[in-house]
């Protein structure tokens, strides 16, 4: 069973750097350098002050939920599961 898929069979690069300079004004290169495999309440502690932490979850999740449709597949992923090649 696959738990994260985020950096195995899906990059959702785009949508993260897209919140991540969007109203915090993070340095998005910084940021994603860790940010795959962390939880964005954990990134968020590193790189947002902690007076605006639960707000900053909170807008970072519904920009990445929101932006979603720019998740691409990486390549050899479909194959990978015996999957057809096709979007």
């Amino acid at each position: 069973m696959l738990f994260d898929l985020d950096g195995v069979l899906a990059d959702s690069t785009v949508a993260a750097e897209r919140a991540w300079t969007h109203e915090f004004g993070a340095d998005p290169g910084q940021v994603l350098r860790g940010v795959h495999g962390r939880r964005s309440a954990d990134t968020v502690r590193l790189h947002v002050p902690a007076v605006v932490h639960a707000h900053a979850v909170r807008r970072i999740d519904a920009i990445e939920i929101a932006d979603a449709g720019s998740t691409e597949p990486i390549p050899g992923g479909r194959e990978g599961l015996g999957c057809p090649s096709g979007r």
